[in-house]
């Protein structure tokens, strides 16, 4: 990864960074069209509720684009609305995460708030510092202030949350209803509406972009100088430009925003379809290995000496008696095959006396010169 510390920078403060790009995007839009880049892409701009004209439709018509500019957004309303669009979101997914961490810790009953040494060390820091005994009182007021405002944020969270939540849902129904205007509380306590985006709002931002916005000068014996010329010649190439970007800006965001939702679909349903793939068909069963030897299985004098009774040892060939079962899956007497694996020589003991494989439970001693047995379950018959 190239830059490391660079791209985790940003890592870390991507929430920050996401809401600054975003906080200027939907600050542009807010201002030439008075709505976010969401809500001029459905048509839909937002307007002062203000009850002018409303109950004169002769007039409207006739003063449509004075009524347009007198519903346009104030400067304090387009803060409001930004806010609304960027803040508060930002705001709540930061706070979800706080009460998420806070979760743990009082259930484990663990939480601090890096609360100062009290007793004996404080004693003995205000004898060594007397002038600061101001600032450790005010150190300790804050640790616990901070301390009942954690307690009180999470105990009321969940509720302010969930009133809100009711809130809001209470506005959206009354909103659909007919019965208000607005679909938060925020745009209701600013009077803030929604309405259509029509041809009147196109021609003030084409206007708005094709404007001259230069100051010619009144002098006409004046020749133009050489900074007046740069920067006719500028402007002249940035209206252009402007439109485009526009253009580009409502098209190609849509269309991005389609595609990464696409591609997100697109992979999520191909690696649950191959996952299913792979649970289904591609379960190959492990070849298990026999546990006698090939050779025992063939030869007729290995099988005649390995093989006995269910009932009796295979090491004392007499009835079992408190029958004990190693890893191979064969079964002996306790006593037999502990001795057995006992006292076998270093270098071929601790083997099964049937198939000749090493047994994991069982180690060599060095201070007692003998193998250490473990591993023996007994069977209950």
């Amino acid at each position: 990864m190239l830059y490391p510390r660079l791209l985790l920078k940003i890592l870390n403060n991507f929430d920050e960074i996401n809401a600054l790009l975003r906080g200027i995007i939907e600050l542009t839009y807010l201002k030439t069209w008075n709505a976010t880049f969401i809500e001029k892409f459905y048509g839909i701009k937002r307007v002062s509720s203000i009850p002018i004209l409303s109950n004169s439709p002769s007039i409207l018509a006739t003063n449509s684009k004075k009524y347009d500019e007198l519903k346009k957004l104030t400067t304090l309303q387009i803060i409001i609305s930004l806010i609304d669009a960027v803040g508060i979101p930002y705001v709540a997914s930061k706070t979800e995460r706080f009460h998420e961490r806070l979760i743990p810790q009082y259930l484990l009953n663990t939480i601090t708030v890096n609360i100062p040494p009290n007793g004996q060390d404080i004693e003995e820091e205000k004898e060594n510092r007397k002038n600061q005994q101001f600032s450790l009182k005010l150190i300790s007021i804050w640790c616990k202030l901070k301390r009942i405002l954690k307690d009180s944020f999470f105990k009321y969270y969940p509720t302010v949350k969930l009133v809100l939540k009711l809130i809001t849902l209470l506005l959206n129904i009354l909103y659909l209803s007919n019965k208000t205007s607005s679909i938060s509380i925020i745009q209701l306590l600013s009077k803030i509406s929604y309405s259509r985006i029509t041809q009147l709002d196109h021609m003030r931002v084409e206007e708005q972009l094709s404007s001259p916005k230069s100051r010619i000068s009144t002098s006409v014996n004046v020749p133009p100088t050489l900074s007046s010329t740069l920067f006719s010649n500028i402007q002249s190439l940035s209206q252009p430009l402007c439109k485009m970007a526009w253009a580009t800006t409502d098209t190609i965001l849509p269309v991005s925003i389609f595609l990464l939702k696409f591609l997100e679909w697109y992979n999520s349903n191909r690696n649950s379809q191959n996952k299913k793939d792979d649970d289904s068909n591609n379960f190959v069963t492990p070849i298990v290995p026999s546990i006698v030897p090939i050779d025992a299985l063939t030869s007729t004098e290995i099988n005649d000496s390995i093989s006995t009774h269910d009932s009796l040892c295979r090491i004392c060939h007499q009835e079992m008696h408190n029958p004990a079962i190693i890893e191979t899956g064969y079964v002996f007497c306790y006593k037999c095959i502990y001795e057995y694996l006992r006292d076998q020589p270093k270098e071929q003991g601790g083997r099964c006396p049937v198939t000749d494989r090493r047994l994991l439970g069982c180690s060599w001693g060095d201070s007692r010169n003998e193998w250490i047995v473990r591993g023996l379950r007994r069977v209950i018959i």
